[in-house]
């Protein structure tokens, strides 16, 4: 008899033989499934806040494109460290393409569509503020100072111009969200916002949102749809699959 037939044989036979067998081929099947990957929301973002429905769209998205998930909140600069620097898949939420990015992480297609900043300033320096007549000329002025976050990217074009600010620029730790609080407190003269953290603000007493005023400028760059931001060590044919997700579910409209 041959050895297979001889093994099928001792399988049929033998209870103790087939228990063993089953519990190998689940240990087998557990090591070769994909380990679920880190999905990671940006800490202090109310872009994707926990109350808005964002979050659970997410994860509609990624079950939809058959990917298992493990969620957390993270600073924005710990993100990006990871994504360079540690080996696991990760994809974090509602990241701004730029260069630099697409060097070390793979980018989906966009999942929120491009919105233009605000400048944002306080009672106490809105005099000053808008007496310009264009934002560039703004964050040329001297004598008034510009708030931004250590890290975050305002789109390429508005990162070279605070780069070229100097000391006028004054970058900090804190989350654009927090930005406006510390505006609010006349820690500087101005800052850049997103329009959902503004109108966040405004809604919450705690960031003296009667002290801040919203101005647009005609010269402000375009805004930057949002993405997903992945590590190289998800695959691309798993990205290839959120971008059809992406599609399926029509986040892409717009962008």
């Amino acid at each position: 008899m041959e050895a297979a037939a001889i093994i099928r044989q001792a399988l049929l036979h033998s209870p103790w033989l087939r228990t063993a067998s089953l519990a190998l081929l689940l240990v087998a099947g557990i090591a070769e499934a994909d380990p679920p990957l880190r999905l990671s929301f940006i800490a202090n973002s109310t872009l994707f806040h926990e109350d808005d429905g964002g979050r659970d769209e997410i994860a509609r998205l990624f079950a939809s494109a058959g990917v298992a998930t493990e969620v957390v909140t993270l600073p924005a600069k710990r993100i990006v460290w990871q994504m360079q620097y540690e080996p696991g898949p990760h994809c974090s939420v509602g990241w701004i393409r730029t260069r630099e990015r697409e060097g070390f992480a793979r980018l989906s297609l966009p999942i929120r569509p491009p919105l233009y900043l605000e400048v944002v300033t306080n009672r106490r320096a809105l005099p000053q503020v808008s007496r310009y007549a264009s934002l560039r000329a703004l964050m040329a002025a001297p004598g008034l100072r510009l708030g931004v976050s250590d890290g975050f990217s305002y789109g390429e074009e508005l990162d070279r111009r605070i780069a070229d600010m100097g000391e006028a620029a004054l970058p900090n730790s804190q989350a654009p969200i927090n930005q406006l609080r510390l505006l609010a407190s006349n820690r500087f003269d101005y800052t850049l916002a997103d329009p959902y953290d503004f109108r966040w603000a405004m809604s919450h007493p705690s960031y003296a949102h009667r002290e801040l005023v919203s101005l647009v400028f005609p010269d402000m760059p375009p805004g930057r749809p949002r993405h997903l931001m992945c590590s190289r060590s998800v695959p691309e044919a798993t990205v290839q699959r959120i971008d059809q997700a992406i599609r399926a579910m029509g986040l892409d409209r717009g962008s």
